[in-house]
């Protein structure tokens, strides 16, 4: 739907080794909306208010700076529509958050006996047959 929003993010590059990475959130009706280049470091990536229309698309793009090596990063995007107020800090605001809301189902772990038989199956009994 049409409607105004903000976005709220701080992408992290936490590794000294490499050359870092490169971040922008890109709409598809205006362009680029924010970038970073960060090495080793963290930033925030927010965009305060932009309008909005039905079947626009807001894309967060990160990609390597110069060379694949030690390219990890963190970065949770928040989206959170405006009201008339136009206040970010509004109570009846839509919020999506990227960490909470898209982060897929969570992993089950081994119970207790499952663990056991991984480990029986991992020794040299079960390894090697003479």
């Amino acid at each position: 739907e049409d409607g105004a929003i903000a976005v709220r993010s701080k992408a992290v590059h936490e590794v000294a080794a490499g050359d870092g990475i490169r971040g922008w959130i890109v709409s598809s009706r205006h362009g680029i909306l924010a970038s970073a280049t960060l090495h080793n470091t963290r930033q925030s990536l927010d965009v305060d208010r932009i309008e909005v229309r039905a079947g626009e698309t807001l894309d967060f793009v990160v990609d390597y700076n110069a060379n694949l090596n030690s390219d990890q990063f963190l970065w949770a995007p928040e989206i959170r529509t405006l009201g008339e107020s136009h206040a970010v800090s509004d109570s009846t605001a839509l919020v999506w958050n990227a960490e909470r809301d898209f982060a897929g189902p969570k992993q089950a772990m081994l119970g207790p006996w499952e663990q056991l038989a991984q480990v029986l199956l991992l020794s040299n009994e079960f390894l090697f047959v003479d």
